[in-house]
C-alpha cells in the first residue's frame, strides 16, 4: 500500500514539471498569428531599404515638412523637382513608410515609366509582388487613371476611381490612403492643362482637411510655364520646391551643392543672432538632396531644439550624465562629453558605415566643448575630427562662439579650418571659401541613383 502511494506521488511530482516544459516547447515552435485584413497589425519587416532611402526626406514633418504625421490634418503636399533630381529615392521612402506603417498607397506615374518605376521600387527594396496581391499598393499610370482610351481628359473618371478605391481600402481596414502622384511634365493630358487644374481645384475642395488621405503631388517643372506652376502653388497644401531647396545653404553663400560637399566648415556665430536658422537651412539642403546627415549636440540647445524633431538625421547629445553610449529613441543617443576618444570612434564609424553616400556632420558646438574639457583637448578633438572627416563626401559645420573665448584661442581654432562663415546681425558671411575645382569633385563623389 505504501509503495502504490510513492508511486503515485513520483507520478504527480514528474507531470507537474514535465507537462509545462512541454508547453514552453510546444509554444515556442508555434508561429505567431498574423491578423487577417488588416495589414497594419502584421509585424513590420525587417527589410532595410538600401540607403540613402530609409530615415530621409519623406519619415519626418521637420525642416521639409512633406510627410504630415499621425493626426495632422493638412495631409496634402506638392513637390517640383528637376531631371537631376534623385526623385526615385525620395519616392520609395514615401511609398516605404506607407506600407510598413499601414497605409495603403497609390503610385500613379508617366506612362512611360511603368517598367522603370517596377524596377526602382525593386531595386529599393519593396517587395512589390507581395504587396500588390495583398492589395496594399496599387500602381497605375497617369493615362488608366485620367483619360478615356480616346485620349481625352474626363473629370469623372479619377473621381470615380478615388471613390471606388477609398470605400475598398476603409472595407479592408488600412489606417491611410497614400497617393503619389507624379504628373511628369504634365505631357500626359496633351494640351488640356486648364481642364485638368478646373478638376485639380474641385478635388481639392473634397480632399481639404481629410486626415484619412496622405498625398504627394509631383511634378517636373523644367518644362511648365509660369502660369503653371503657379496653379500648383495656390492648393492649401504644404509645398517644396526640392530645385530651391536642394541648394537652399549653400546658394546664401554664393555656392551650389556640389560645390558645398566634402567642406569642412568653422562656422562663427552670435548667439543673440537666429544663427539655428543657418543650421536649419543645412540640414534642410541635405534631406533635400537625400543625403545623411547626423547632429552632435547637447539636450537643451537651441540645435537641439530645432532639429530634435526630424527624424530624418541622427542626434548625438552630449552630456555628463552618462559614461557610455545611451539610446534614448531611434534617432537620439547620449554620448559622455568628456570622452573625447569615444566621440571620434562614433564619427569615424559614422562615415565608414555610409562609403557610398555623402555623410553632412553638425557638431554644435566647439565652445561647449571648451567648457566641459578645456581648450587644449578641444583643439586636439577638432584636429583629429577634421582629419576622420577628410573624404571628399563629407561634409561638415563647426560651431563656435567666438566672442566667448579669448582671441588667441579663436585664432587657433581657426587655423584648423579652411573654410570660414559667420552669422551675426549682417547675416551670413563668407569669410573664407576657396574655390574649388567641381570637376574633381564630381569625380570623387559617389554616383547617386537616377
Amino acid at each position: 500500500m505504501i509503495d502504490t502511494v510513492w508511486v503515485l506521488i513520483i507520478l504527480a511530482v514528474s507531470i507537474s514539471i514535465f507537462i509545462p516544459l512541454f508547453q514552453r516547447w510546444r509554444n515556442s515552435r508555434k508561429t505567431p498569428a498574423r491578423s487577417e485584413g488588416k495589414p497594419f497589425k502584421r509585424k513590420q519587416e525587417t527589410t532595410k531599404l538600401s540607403k540613402p532611402i530609409v530615415e530621409k526626406f519623406f519619415l519626418s514633418t521637420g525642416a521639409t515638412g512633406l510627410a504630415p504625421g499621425e493626426g495632422k490634418h493638412l495631409t496634402r503636399s506638392r513637390m517640383f523637382y528637376t531631371s537631376n533630381t534623385d526623385k526615385m529615392g525620395l519616392f520609395a521612402s514615401f511609398v516605404w513608410e506607407g506600407l510598413y506603417g499601414g497605409d495603403r498607397v497609390v503610385y500613379i506615374f508617366p506612362d512611360e515609366e511603368k517598367s522603370v518605376i517596377r524596377a526602382k521600387l525593386k531595386e529599393y527594396g519593396i517587395d512589390i509582388g507581395k504587396h500588390e496581391d495583398e492589395g496594399s499598393l496599387v500602381l497605375v499610370t497617369l493615362s488608366e487613371t485620367f483619360l478615356t482610351q480616346e485620349g481625352a481628359f474626363e473629370r469623372n473618371k479619377p473621381l470615380n476611381f478615388w471613390k471606388q478605391l477609398r470605400e475598398d481600402t476603409i472595407k479592408k481596414g488600412y489606417k491611410h490612403e497614400r497617393h503619389l502622384l507624379d504628373l511628369g511634365d504634365l505631357s500626359f493630358i496633351k494640351g488640356q492643362e486648364d481642364r485638368y487644374f478646373m478638376y485639380l481645384r474641385e478635388e481639392a475642395r473634397m480632399q481639404l482637411m481629410d486626415p484619412f488621405l496622405i498625398e504627394l503631388r509631383g511634378v517636373n517643372r523644367e518644362n511648365l510655364s509660369d502660369r503653371h506652376i503657379n496653379e500648383f502653388r495656390l492648393y492649401n497644401a504644404r509645398f517644396m520646391d526640392l530645385f530651391q531647396l536642394a541648394n537652399v545653404f549653400s546658394k546664401a553663400l554664393g555656392l551650389n551643392h556640389i560645390e558645398l560637399t566634402g567642406r569642412k566648415m568653422l562656422f562663427e556665430f552670435d548667439p543673440v543672432s537666429r544663427y539655428e536658422k543657418i543650421v536649419q537651412e543645412f540640414a534642410t539642403e541635405a534631406s533635400a538632396n537625400v543625403e545623411t546627415l547626423v547632429v552632435f549636440t547637447r539636450r537643451g540647445s537651441t540645435i537641439h531644439s530645432t532639429l530634435s524633431e526630424q527624424k530624418t538625421l541622427k542626434l548625438f547629445c552630449l552630456t555628463q550624465q552618462v559614461s557610455a553610449p545611451k539610446e534614448v529613441s531611434e534617432n537620439e543617443t547620449l554620448l559622455p562629453v568628456t570622452d573625447t576618444s569615444l566621440i571620434l570612434d562614433v564619427i569615424d564609424k559614422i562615415i565608414k558605415t555610409h562609403p557610398n553616400e555623402t555623410v553632412n556632420l553638425v557638431f554644435d558646438s566647439v565652445s561647449d566643448l571648451i567648457l566641459s574639457i578645456g581648450f587644449e583637448k578641444t583643439y586636439h578633438f577638432t584636429k583629429y575630427a577634421s582629419e576622420i572627416m577628410a573624404p571628399q563626401r563629407v561634409t561638415a559645420l563647426f560651431l563656435l562662439n567666438g566672442a566667448a573665448h579669448e582671441a588667441e584661442a579663436v585664432h587657433s581654432l581657426r587655423s584648423l579650418f579652411s573654410n570660414q562663415i559667420a552669422f551675426g546681425k549682417a547675416g551670413i558671411q563668407a569669410v573664407k571659401l576657396p574655390k574649388i575645382e567641381t570637376q574633381a569633385m564630381e569625380i570623387e563623389k559617389m554616383p547617386t541613383k537616377k
